[in-house]
């Protein structure tokens, strides 16, 4: 069964979502990726929701507030609010779809979302893939890119970094890759810091990152900063990183999808 619709989060912003599987399962909170990311990935997002419903596992992924389908602003929107998004969407999927336990899932910045989600709530795993450890780093990357566009545009910077950062402070929006982002969301951008959260967590994390196929060497180099526990496991995988490349993903990529089923499936999760 697939199902679509909107749900009203608790800022009574209507979010669109998609409902993969049937009701009374164990229930996955999908959070997405931000930006180009979130295009790039969609297709592989989207088969691994219909390949957990498959495996009998259900899937809720939605659109956050200010995003996609969903209502609201991007620019006056930040991590705090679409964190509360996810956790809304937990809730819904409980009340609405009889969901038994949750799980949830992210790739990228919604790695970093549903990490922050499932902490306050009753979650019973997590999967998460090349998630944003350091958000200060991801935001300088965002600069990066506004930078690169003003070169490509102009072939000059007209707005250097301290200046994009006095527009923020001033109330103003940069704009990345086409977006809009406020001063609220390059704040908490900025915050994010996934090794102390995952300091913590009290249930099992699965973190699949990617090793660039010509080196072998970390994609993200703060996997380095991340830590195996009892709770915590962590399998690095040569592959392309489909998140960045429109034109280089796989509906299905096998390097990501068949370790996540079979961490699934060693942990009698879908069976």
């Amino acid at each position: 069964m697939e199902r679509r619709g909107f749900f009203t989060n608790r800022r009574g912003r209507r979010l669109f979502y998609a409902y993969h599987g049937e009701p009374g399962r164990f229930t996955w909170i999908f959070c997405n990726p931000m930006l180009e990311e979130k295009i790039n990935a969609h297709p592989v997002y989207v088969g691994l929701a219909r390949n957990f419903a498959q495996n009998n596992a259900s899937v809720i992924r939605f659109d956050y507030e200010g995003d996609g389908d969903s209502e609201g602003e991007l620019a006056s929107v930040g991590v705090e609010q679409w964190v509360n998004d996810a956790q809304d969407m937990a809730r819904f999927a409980q009340t609405e779809f009889g969901a038994t336990a949750l799980g949830f899932f992210g790739i990228r910045l919604g790695g970093a979302i549903a990490t922050l989600a499932a902490e306050g709530l009753a979650c019973k795993q997590i999967l998460i893939w090349e998630p944003i450890i350091n958000g200060q780093s991801y935001f300088q990357d965002c600069l990066k890119s506004n930078l690169a566009t003003q070169f490509s545009l102009y072939k000059k910077i007209v707005e250097n970094r301290d200046q994009l950062i006095e527009k923020l402070n001033a109330g103003g929006s940069i704009n990345v890759l086409g977006y809009e982002l406020g001063k609220t969301m390059c704040d908490s951008l900025q915050k994010i810091d996934l090794v102390q959260t995952l300091q913590h967590i009290h249930f099992p994390v699965f973190i699949l990152g990617s090793l660039r196929p010509e080196t072998g060497k970390p994609l993200t180099p703060a996997f380095a900063n991340l830590s195996e526990t009892k709770e915590i496991k962590i399998q690095m995988i040569e592959t392309i990183a489909f998140w960045n490349e429109s034109k280089s993903y796989q509906p299905q990529p096998d390097s990501f999808v068949q370790p996540s089923l079979k961490i699934l499936a060693d942990l009698d999760v879908i069976h």
